[in-house]
């Protein structure tokens, strides 16, 4: 018998593997790679309902910094048969008052992680890591 293997948890898996192989890469590239490379794939989730999801980071403001929204997310590990781990990226804004999501001019990595449902969402959209800055 045959496994299903659920579409958008398939597409999650290829886009880990890559992160992951941009992570890590072996000692021959070590000695080639002049800049750090980008390690991060940012992540749209869309929910069944084709809303964007979104949720909220560092309520409370813990560790100096202020509470966010964010709708942008890395890939952080994946639990089958069908769970993810995730880790809020967040954005930051050129204007005071974003309007939509193409407002936003760089994402930055949190230690702000959760574990997910795949069957909520009903698709994924891939960003440019370009987006991703050190903090």
């Amino acid at each position: 018998m045959r496994m299903h293997v659920d579409p958008l948890l398939k597409k999650l898996h290829q886009i880990k593997t890559l992160q992951d192989a941009i992570e890590e890469p072996d000692k021959i590239q070590r000695l080639f790679i002049l800049e750090s490379k980008r390690d991060t794939i940012p992540l749209l989730f869309y929910l069944n309902n084709g809303n964007v999801f979104q949720t909220s980071g560092n309520i409370g403001r813990q560790k100096g910094s202020n509470s966010f929204i964010t709708p942008f997310f890395r890939m952080e590990d994946i639990h089958p048969p069908s769970y993810v781990t995730l880790s809020l990226l967040k954005p930051h804004y050129d204007h005071l008052y974003p309007t939509d999501l193409y407002d936003v001019s760089k994402l930055t990595k949190t230690n702000l992680f959760f574990e997910m449902n795949c069957k909520v969402f009903g698709g994924v959209q891939y960003l440019d890591s370009i987006l991703v800055k050190e903090n």
